[in-house]
């Protein structure tokens, strides 16, 4: 569907939208009654059409954590790839360059000379405006050929209550790279990550309106990488070049009017010299004559000479000086065009056309196009997205009335949480050019769905209709919040929801999140907290009628009572979870709880029990004919015949697992097939075979990427050592 369309939809029926996000994610017990219920809801079918059934399913894996559809990971996989070739994510949020960009020619000359480090951009003075941003995203661009891993963007908010932490910036960064990974909770892991990360890299960070050098002291890049700060005053930085950038020269000043307003023609350097030669005086000054039909360039002039006199200061210009300029420009504004203008203020990030025609009620975007003439307005020409200069959007914040703001909020909620429903179904879709767009958009939204998300949590309580937007939210688009969003801000949004759920008297929404919630905390390893939140769960599922997910959640608390070493009770509780799973014969999760269990008696050291549970995992794997996970299979049942000191009969399952690796063309088991297979030539003393087929199984295991490479080279090594020794010395 139409984005267009699916906006209008979803802002005419936005009360449903609660129901239509419980109904139409994957649920995994009682659903079929919840959607007959809101099916017999005309508005709700109309939606739940629109949407075309989007749906999530909880992740899988045979650790305990949820499982998933093959569909869906190859969706993984191939993000993965797809994602790794994206260099510029966060460069989205501001342009990459003006296309008006004039001057600075001796700065940029500065900055691509200094090849080491980076630059400090600053400006003594008082005000925004003189282009600080400007030439640090100009200079990135010019850098590009040097640094081709691109460049990263941070508005770091040095100057507000929301400056971001050094944390932040970290997380940030990584995110920009490799937008699926989960940022450590531990300070030290996550500057060891981030460095590492970079260490990688050569590319340009791009740190704006800092405050000061304590802000990003611990975040400097590694010198294959170059930064470009920006702040109002000289951030004290060792051995980084400094800039102190100042009003534009005349003859630069007028390049800028003209390319804005030929017909300003030979008053261009008076118009400059009354804007004190600022950018942001000079765009703005620029877009009155652009946009004004009755107002020569000599009226013009002898307007802002004496209606304005302070412009004309001595000392050059003011904040004041540049109020009175934004005043000037916004009171030639229409009504439409103002209010279009005032409701801008509500997006933190750059937005696209669409957008702004739905929350800003502005058809065909005609009052946007005159805003981006008179200079209020930027466009980034490659991505086509739209943005403010911070004193026109601080100016804009003002002058909203409580009306306009009360109804462009509850647009602006409804068209994020719309345009991460269209963002999850492009995941869906797995088509590779729908993968790319779903992570582009997504990361170019984000800074306005967490406001969206705000808008919605501040309201949930006195408004029925924010509480459900505020749960759509949370569960819009899982798998893109999970890689987004750190473990205490998913932890805090489940947590809402949850809440949402309870008050509202849906049980079914509140076990669902009760069962996010704890996969959440387990991947955040809180152990402690998750299995809590699985007790509740289970109490939850226990209570309702016909609710099947008891096994399920037996399962997770199994997980995190073998992850804490309280064995017995882990075995109880998978126990009891297969006894359910065979009951409601489900082999997938019988298989699941099987290794889980086989694992346990592992580490009892009752070995002979674990490798008949094992067999029958392997068994249950066969009847399923999914020949990659036998293949798995036998890889472990061999690894416990090691165990056992059975090295002929291990031998002999790890030969059956490479040859169905090889039939399957699965290579990441052929590349531990051979990897166990000369690890027991090894133990057998056969080393010249084990080190023969250990190079073998490394070279595969790097094809695939597999973690335990590192582990397998250290010991080829020693067992190399040790198939070679020294000559001894002769005296």
């Amino acid at each position: 569907m139409e984005f267009s369309t699916l906006l209008a939809t979803s802002f005419l029926l936005a009360p449903a939208f609660y129901l239509i996000a419980r109904s139409s994610s994957g649920k995994s017990g009682g659903s079929k009654s919840k959607s007959k219920k809101n099916a017999k809801n005309p508005k709700n079918d109309l939606i739940s059409k629109a949407l075309n059934g989007k749906k999530d399913s909880l992740d899988s894996s045979e650790d305990g954590n949820a499982g998933s559809s093959k569909k869906v990971n190859g969706v993984k996989k191939r993000l993965g790839k797809l994602v790794a070739s994206k260099i510029q994510v966060l460069s989205y949020y501001r342009p990459i360059a003006c296309d008006n960009f004039v001057g600075r020619e001796d700065e940029i000359h500065k900055i691509v000379s200094c090849t080491k480090g980076g630059a400090v951009i600053y400006s003594d003075l008082p005000f925004d405006g003189v282009g600080k941003t400007s030439l640090a995203m100009k200079a990135a661009e010019v850098l590009s050929h040097n640094f081709p891993d691109g460049h990263v963007y941070l508005d770091l908010n040095g100057n507000s209550s929301q400056a971001m932490t050094p944390e932040e910036i970290m997380g940030h960064v990584i995110r920009a790279f490799m937008p699926r990974t989960k940022i450590p909770a531990n300070a030290q892991a996550l500057a060891s990550k981030y460095q590492t990360l970079l260490s990688k890299k050569r590319s340009v960070i791009i740190f704006d309106d800092v405050k000061d050098a304590k802000q990003i002291a611990n975040v400097l890049p590694p010198k294959n990488c170059f930064y470009l700060v920006t702040g109002r005053t000289n951030i004290a930085l060792q051995g980084a070049l400094k800039i102190k950038l100042m009003p534009l020269t005349p003859e630069e000043s007028k390049q800028l009017l003209v390319s804005m307003s030929p017909q300003i023609g030979a008053l261009a350097i008076e118009v400059s010299k009354l804007c004190g030669f600022v950018p942001i005086c000079l765009v703005l000054a620029g877009g009155v004559l652009a946009t004004s039909r009755d107002m020569t360039p000599m009226n013009f002039t002898n307007k802002i000479r004496t209606r304005f006199k302070n412009l004309e200061n001595p000392e050059g210009p003011t904040a004041k000086n540049i109020e009175a300029l934004v005043k000037f420009n916004y009171g030639r504004l229409t009504g439409k065009t103002a209010s279009t203008l005032h409701k801008l203020s509500i997006f933190k990030a750059p937005f696209d056309a669409k957008m702004v025609e739905f929350v800003c009620e502005d058809p065909k975007t005609s009052n946007l196009q005159t805003l981006v003439k008179a200079g209020l307005v930027q466009l980034n020409p490659k991505t086509k997205r739209y943005s403010m200069h911070r004193i026109i959007q601080r100016w804009a914040k003002a002058n909203i009335n409580p009306a306009e703001n009360a109804v462009a909020q509850k647009r602006f909620t409804t068209c994020f949480l719309t345009a991460m429903l269209d963002t999850n179904d492009y995941l869906e879709k797995g088509e590779k050019v729908d993968v790319t767009k779903a992570i582009d958009t997504f990361y170019m939204d984000w800074e306005n769905i967490q406001n969206g998300f705000a808008s919605t949590e501040s309201n949930m309580s006195k408004d029925k209709e924010a509480a459900g937007l505020c749960y759509s939210y949370v569960e819009a688009a899982p798998q893109l919040l999970d890689w987004r969003q750190t473990t205490k801000e998913r932890t805090r949004w489940l947590k809402l929801a949850i809440q949402i759920a309870h008050n509202s008297k849906d049980d079914e929404g509140e076990l669902e999140q009760l069962i996010n919630l704890g996969k959440t905390l387990v991947k955040g390893m809180d152990l402690a907290n998750a299995l809590n939140t699985f007790r509740q769960a289970l109490e939850k599922s226990r209570s309702m009628k016909g609710n099947t997910d008891h096994g399920d959640i037996l399962d997770y608390m199994g997980y995190c009572l073998m992850e804490q070493d309280q064995q017995h009770d882990a075995m109880e509780s998978f126990e009891t979870a297969l006894t359910i799973h065979k009951q409601a014969q489900d082999p997938n999760k019988e298989r699941r709880t099987l290794i889980q269990i086989s694992k346990v008696y592992d580490h009892f050291g009752e070995l002979p029990k674990s490798l008949i549970v094992s067999e029958r995992v392997r068994q249950i794997s066969k009847e399923l004919n999914e020949k990659q996970d036998e293949c798995k299979d036998i890889i472990n049942i061999g690894k416990i015949n090691l165990k056992m000191d059975e090295y002929h009969r291990a031998m002999g399952y790890f030969e059956e697992a490479l040859k169905l690796a090889k039939e399957t063309k699965n290579h990441l088991e052929e590349g531990n097939s051979l990897w166990h297979i000369s690890k027991t030539l090894h133990l057998l003393t056969d080393n010249s075979q084990a080190i023969q087929k250990g190079k073998l199984a490394i070279r595969m295991m790097t094809k695939t990427k597999n973690p335990e490479v590192k582990k397998a080279k250290k010991e080829l090594k020693e067992w190399s050592q040790v198939a070679a020794p020294s000559m001894p010395s002769i005296d």
